[in-house]
């Protein structure tokens, strides 16, 4: 029988970086691809699993892509936890949420990051008005002849 296959640009091209023959002889590195899956097709036993390096370079440049992004997910999420401005963190919030750059899990997350980050601002500013309030209210029970001796000592 005759087996035949098709390669479509957009399932192969491996992107800028990596498209230099690509770009230089597009019809070229198309035809290998379609060559290598028309060969698989025709011999499965034999041929199951082995690629042709065209067909790997798109694989290796979605990779890289995806480690990128998982690399700046990391950095997003560290970034915020070094947020101590509410207005900046919500910022940041609205900025995730429209982001094309993260997936939705990886959106939810960085979201849940800058609402902990929030509620730990909150904690923080809640203990320190409950702090401030407790040493004015002891300031205020010293009689004042002794809170000015303390304060000259």
């Amino acid at each position: 029988g005759e087996f035949t296959s098709d390669a479509r640009w957009s399932e192969f091209y491996p992107g800028d970086k990596q498209g230099f023959m690509w770009r230089k002889m597009p019809h070229v590195m198309l035809g290998k691809c379609a060559e290598a899956q028309a060969l698989r097709k025709a011999f499965p036993a034999q041929m199951s699993g082995l690629y042709v390096q065209e067909e790997l370079d798109s694989m290796q440049a979605v990779d890289a892509e995806r480690k990128r992004t998982e690399a700046q997910f990391a950095q997003a999420q560290t970034m915020v936890r070094g947020v101590t401005d509410k207005k900046a963190l919500e910022d940041l919030k609205k900025k995730f949420k429209a982001s094309e750059k993260y997936s939705d899990e990886q959106k939810t997350k960085l979201i849940e990051v800058v609402d902990i980050q929030l509620n730990t601002l909150a904690k923080k500013a809640s203990s320190d008005t409950m702090l401030d309030n407790a040493t004015n209210k002891r300031t205020k029970d010293i009689p004042s002849n002794e809170r000015e001796s303390k304060q000259q000592g």
